[in-house]
C-alpha cells in the first residue's frame, strides 16, 4: 500500500467516526484540509442572504460571522454554487475569471485580509432555496487550486457526503433523510452501514432482525461479524474502505450460510 493510499484509508475511517461523535468533526476537517492541500475546511449551508456553519476548521470566528452577516450577499460565487450539481467539485475560476474576482468588494474586504487565495467546494445537499457545501480554502502560500488538489478531493468528498447524511449533519433535507431511512427499512434484504473497524453505524429493519437471530451475523464488541467468526467479512469491509475506484468492477461477495442447516445459503454482496 503506497503512502497516499494508507493516509486515505485512515482518513476515510475518521470521516465515518464523526457521525458517531460530532465533536470529532473539527479534527476530521483539519486532516481533510491537510490531505487535500488547504489551510481551512468547512461544512456549511447558505443561500443568497444568510447561512450557517455546521462544522469548521481554520476559519477565524470573526470572519465567519462577518461572512454570514454581510458578505454572503456580496459573494459572487454564491448563485453559481446553488446551481452546481451535488458532488461536482468547483473552484473560483469555474465561477468567475480570477482577475475579476480579486477586484470584488467580497475579496478585497473579506478574502484578502485573511490571506486567502482560492477555494475548492462541492455541494453535499440542496433544497429549493439553500445549498449545503463542503469547502477547502487555500491561502496565499498554497496558491491556486490545481489538478492534484482536485484529484485528492474527488477521493474523499463522496465519503464526506455519506457521513454527513448518516450523521444528520445537514438539516436542510431532514424529511428526505427520514424517507431514505424508511425506504431502507422497507427492503427485504439486510442493509448495514459500517466503518473501517466493522462497527455498525446503521442497520435497517431486516439487518436488525438478522442480528437478533444471530445465526448468520452478530455483533462482537459492537463490530459486525459472522456467527462462525470467519475473517472474510472484515477483509471484505477493509477492501471496500479503499473506495469504488480501488474495487473497479469486480465488487465483493462473501458467502454466508446458516449453521446446522444443509440447505439455504445467503450471499452478502456489495
Amino acid at each position: 500500500m503506497n503512502p497516499e493510499t494508507k493516509v486515505l484509508s485512515e482518513l476515510i475511517s475518521t470521516i465515518y467516526d464523526a457521525p458517531l461523535d460530532p465533536t470529532l468533526w473539527p479534527d476530521v476537517l483539519k486532516k481533510l484540509a491537510e490531505f487535500v492541500g488547504g489551510s481551512a475546511a468547512s461544512i456549511y449551508c447558505k443561500n443568497s442572504d444568510a447561512g450557517t456553519v455546521y462544522h469548521q476548521f481554520g476559519i477565524d470566528p470573526h470572519y465567519q460571522q462577518l461572512y454570514f452577516s454581510k458578505y454572503v450577499r456580496l459573494d459572487p460565487t454564491t448563485p453559481a454554487q446553488c446551481l452546481t450539481k451535488v458532488g461536482q467539485l468547483v473552484s473560483t475560476v469555474d465561477f468567475i475569471p480570477y482577475c475579476e474576482f480579486v477586484e470584488t468588494p467580497f475579496y478585497r474586504e473579506w478574502g484578502r485580509p485573511q490571506g486567502l487565495a482560492d477555494f475548492l467546494t462541492t455541494p453535499l445537499d440542496k433544497s429549493e432555496d439553500s445549498v449545503a457545501l463542503f469547502g477547502v480554502f487555500r491561502n496565499e502560500q498554497h496558491g491556486f487550486v490545481d489538478g492534484a488538489m482536485r484529484r485528492r478531493a474527488a477521493l474523499i468528498t463522496p465519503h464526506i457526503r455519506r457521513a454527513a447524511v448518516i450523521g444528520n449533519a445537514l438539516d436542510i433535507k431532514t424529511a428526505e433523510t427520514t424517507a431514505f431511512t424508511e425506504a431502507l427499512d422497507g427492503l427485504a434484504a439486510a442493509v448495514f452501514l459500517v466503518d473501517s473497524n466493522c462497527r455498525v453505524i446503521f442497520a435497517n429493519l431486516s439487518g436488525r432482525e438478522m442480528l437478533d437471530d444471530g445465526r448468520i451475523l452478530r455483533l462482537r464488541n459492537d463490530a459486525l461479524a459472522t456467527a462462525d467468526s470467519r475473517p472474510a467479512l472484515p477483509d471484505a469491509i477493509a477492501s471496500a474502505g479503499e473506495g469504488d475506484a480501488a474495487l473497479g468492477t469486480r465488487g465483493i461477495a462473501v458467502p454466508l450460510s446458516f449453521p446446522r442447516k444443509r440447505h439455504g445459503s445467503r450471499t452478502c454482496s456489495r
